[in-house]
């Protein structure tokens, strides 16, 4: 290039660009400049990117080890298999996965233990036990994971089931429902 200038794109073009890059790449691509990292970081960026890449066809397995092992099918090209290791901090007990919503993965272990994990940054994030989530014989809970695009959040609900059956209350059971909102963390 003559005197050494670099070209400039257009903010549309490099948006348009970045969008269609996978979420690791965008990862790195933060550490380019302040402005990009605002960039990459804007909700509505993020949202775009997703919707993009919602057109893959992905299977995650997990491990006993604590891996994520993700299948991609890209458009009937080979399949990419990769093994994403759990950063510590997860119990030594099996986990089983009981929700994913845009890419993230809700996990449950044997002592009822939430992890929102993304298995593309491995970030995970322990989810606080509920209220209400008291841990008795004769209980059951299920979870989901959504995505609210009203509030722009993720939530996680809990059905936990308690059977009091006592002789006062004879056929007698308890039904909570906790909502919990990732966004603001109650």
């Amino acid at each position: 290039m003559p005197g050494g200038s670099i070209p400039s794109f257009p903010q549309e073009i490099i948006v348009d660009i970045l969008s269609r890059l996978p979420a690791k790449s965008i990862g790195q691509f933060k550490c380019v400049s302040r402005r990009w990292r605002f960039l990459l970081s804007d909700s509505q960026f993020i949202n775009t990117n997703l919707n993009l890449r919602t057109e893959e066809e992905n299977i995650i397995l997990i491990s006993p080890n604590h891996s994520l092992q993700s299948i991609t099918d890209v458009g009937g090209d080979p399949v990419v298999l990769r093994t994403l290791k759990f950063q510590p901090g997860l119990p030594d007990t099996w986990t089983e996965v009981v929700g994913s919503s845009n890419g993230l993965v809700l996990l449950v272990n044997e002592e009822d233990e939430k992890f929102l994990v993304n298995p593309t940054t491995l970030n995970q994030v322990k989810i606080p036990d509920s209220p209400l989530a008291l841990m008795k014989p004769g209980s059951f809970s299920m979870h989901g994971l959504g995505y609210d695009a009203s509030s722009d959040d993720y939530k996680i609900v809990t059905l936990s089931y308690y059977d009091t059956d006592n002789e006062y209350e004879p056929d007698c059971a308890d039904t909570f429902v906790d909502l919990y909102s990732v966004k603001r963390g109650v």
